[in-house]
């Protein structure tokens, strides 16, 4: 036996998530997985060559400061497409 309680809210959420919502929600899950990869790979943040707490947070923020503004003169020169989505 299903509770009637728990029957309703499984019919309301298969009505809001659709198709539609999905493919969003996945894209947003792509751009935010690959955020650390990239600094894992491109910036070396595993070999940083500093000693000390306060020096290596530094040196992270510089190098996500680096990707940030690597993005943006992407953005600004045209070849970083910038998408919107809307919920269905």
């Amino acid at each position: 036996m299903v509770p009637l309680k728990s029957r309703r809210r499984i019919l309301e959420s298969s009505e809001i998530w659709n198709d539609a919502t999905w493919a969003w929600i996945g894209r947003i899950r792509n751009g935010v997985e690959t955020v650390p990869s990239v600094i894992r790979n491109k910036y070396l943040v595993d070999q940083m060559p500093v000693r000390g707490t306060l020096r290596t947070k530094q040196f992270f923020g510089f190098k996500v400061a680096s990707l940030n503004i690597t993005k943006l003169m992407r953005y600004t020169k045209g070849k970083l497409k910038c998408r919107t989505f809307e919920l269905a």
